[in-house]
């Protein structure tokens, strides 16, 4: 509903008096109004009735003023149109305004303005006229050329220039004395090396006459991040002429910055085309990144013995770090190197020897680029620090000792022919081969696991050697597993405790069977020759035998001593008395 179908619900006001003067206010208040008097020209003008839009909106006028009657690129412009509803319903508007394209193509909005809950009613009007503007108001690239104007409105469903609707059409040249154009050329802006932090880079800008004048002069500005590097002018340009200026730039810091160039930036020349004066781009700034990756010590170290350090340094920057030095501190100790150049990712290594007098716990310390030479991503990281610690010395056992061992092949089986019930013998050879003389010790003979027989060896010199001979009765037949074992209790120190024993096999015969003998009449026997000797085997059998006999007739004979009867002794009277 119009705000005029709202006075008229309202029968006490004089609704005719109240519009009349409203409406001239509008009208005297209104830019085309004001337009009228300043001498504006008509440079287009639609009268009539257009075909609807799809709202049933038809455009009823369509002025533009101008305040030339040939428009240029700088004059000032008035456009108004005016709009009704031939529908049968009310249509909500949010706004009407301007649509402006200009020779190159491309559709601007322009002089936007809002109503809010506005209906056109069916048959009812509307003027819209936008503020007077400039076409550098809409756009920097003012071309000359045919500008297109359109009356535009926008619903809750629908914003833009109906097609049905006619369009102005308006040449605009160029004002007189307006033929200069200067211009970055697309890639107009090179860097003449590598961005790196702390070394100066040259940033060449190309300037470029595109109009059809010459320029005498046009100064040309440079900033990085909004802070101004430096500015040079550019000279003679004739008509289609390219010159070249240089500016120096040196990046504090590695990291992203924003370049900006812009020719004639305080706009004093006058020119086709101002849009194409600025160049802008973002530029990263490389640098090295020198780090002390790694320490790599021993796990502990020796009091007074000096041990080998190697020190690990990367570079893990973005670009060629330069040759630099390090240096490695610990305690008593100060070492410089050489530290060639080194590629991102490329790492070396140094080494060293360092030593600590004392026990304790030292730090060993290394730092890159102490003198910060050139530019780093990160300098926390130039410095490493790690500790190792130190014990005394434990000296080695220099105590002399002697080293019981039986001689190789010094075991030797003394019976030969080994029988149940018989008393085996064998022979040990034990020798020191140690450098101290062994206190007294014990040599034993182990069979089957059991100590069988053993001697004492009171003390054994350096370098020399004692027999010992061992014995042992079998009672059955078999083979037996012997030991002999020197020092079986180890109660000497030795030097080495496993060549203290040597294990052997013995096979027992069973022992020989008696024969029968019948009752003959005793003879004589024959008497032995004394040429032949006894053997040494029939001599221990017979004086064990007359070694037990003895024994029994001792035992007999105390045994009757025992049971003789006691004499009695009388006493005899002396026959001197006393007193």
């Amino acid at each position: 509903m119009s705000y005029i179908k709202v006075l008229s619900m309202m029968p006490w006001l004089k609704l005719g008096v109240v519009l009349k003067r409203l409406l001239l206010l509008v009208v005297l208040l209104s830019p085309l109004a004001l337009a009228l008097g300043q001498q504006w020209h008509i440079v287009y003008a639609f009268h009539g009735r257009s075909n609807t839009s799809m709202h049933w909106l038809a455009l009823k006028r369509l002025v533009v003023y101008c305040m030339s009657k040939k428009p240029t690129t700088e004059d000032k412009f008035i456009v108004t149109f005016e709009v009704v509803n031939v529908g049968s319903k009310p249509v909500g508007i949010l706004n009407f305004y301007l649509v402006v394209e200009p020779p190159s193509g491309g559709a601007l909005n322009f002089a936007k303005r809002e109503y809010i809950g506005f209906e056109l009613d069916p048959g009812e009007t509307f003027v819209f006229t936008t503020p007077a503007f400039t076409l550098s108001d809409i756009t920097s690239r003012v071309e000359p050329g045919v500008w297109r104007f359109k009356a535009a409105y926008s619903t809750a469903g629908y914003s833009g220039a109906p097609r049905q609707w006619p369009e102005a059409e308006v040449e605009v040249s160029r004002p007189a004395g307006s033929a200069l154009d200067v211009s970055i050329p697309q890639g107009g802006v090179h860097l003449l090396s590598a961005v790196v932090a702390g070394i100066p880079v040259q940033v060449e800008v190309e300037i470029a006459n595109t109009g059809e004048e010459p320029v005498e002069a046009a100064e040309v500005r440079c900033w990085v991040n909004d802070t101004l590097i430096g500015s040079v002018n550019v000279t003679e340009l004739r008509p289609g002429d390219i010159g070249r200026v240089r500016l120096q730039w040196r990046p504090g810091a590695p990291g992203s910055y924003l370049l900006k160039v812009k020719v004639d930036p305080r706009d004093l020349i006058r020119e086709l085309d101002e849009g194409n004066n600025e160049f802008m781009q973002i530029v990263r700034a490389r640098a090295p990144d020198l780090v002390v990756s790694d320490i790599r010590l021993p796990a502990s170290m020796i009091a007074g013995k000096p041990a080998e350090v190697s020190v690990i340094v990367a570079n893990q920057g973005d670009y060629r770090s330069p040759a630099t030095r390090l240096i490695v501190k610990y305690l008593g100790g100060e070492e410089e190197f050489s530290i060639k150049e080194l590629e991102p990712g490329e790492s070396t290594s140094v080494s060293l020897k360092v030593s600590f007098s004392t026990p304790g716990v030292y730090a060993v310390r290394a730092e890159v680029n102490p003198s910060r030479s050139f530019i780093e991503w990160r300098l926390d990281n130039n410095k490493l620090e790690k500790r190792v610690t130190v014990t005394a010395e434990v000296k080695e056992r220099t105590e002399l000792m002697p080293d019981l061992r039986l001689k190789p092949g010094g075991v030797k089986l003394l019976t030969l022919e080994p029988r149940a019930g018989m008393l085996v013998e064998l022979a040990a050879q034990v020798e020191n081969i140690g450098d101290a003389e062994s206190k007294s010790f014990l040599v034993a003979l182990i069979v089957s696991g059991e100590k069988a027989d053993a001697e004492v060896v009171a003390f054994l010199p350096v370098d020399s050697e004692r027999t010992v001979k061992l014995s042992w009765r079998p009672l059955s037949p078999g083979e037996y597993t012997l030991e002999v074992i020197v020092d079986y209790r180890d109660e000497v120190l030795e030097k080495d405790e496993g060549n203290n024993k040597v294990t052997l096999k013995v096979k027992v015969e069973p022992k020989p069977q008696a024969e029968p003998t019948g009752v003959e009449e005793p003879t004589q026997p024959e008497p032995t020759p004394t040429s032949e000797p006894t053997k040494p085997s029939r001599i221990k059998p017979m004086a064990a035998a007359l070694a037990v006999v003895a024994a029994a007739a001792a035992v007999v004979a105390a045994v009757a001593v025992s049971r003789r009867p006691k004499r009695k002794v009388r006493k005899r009277k002396s026959k001197y008395r006393l007193g």
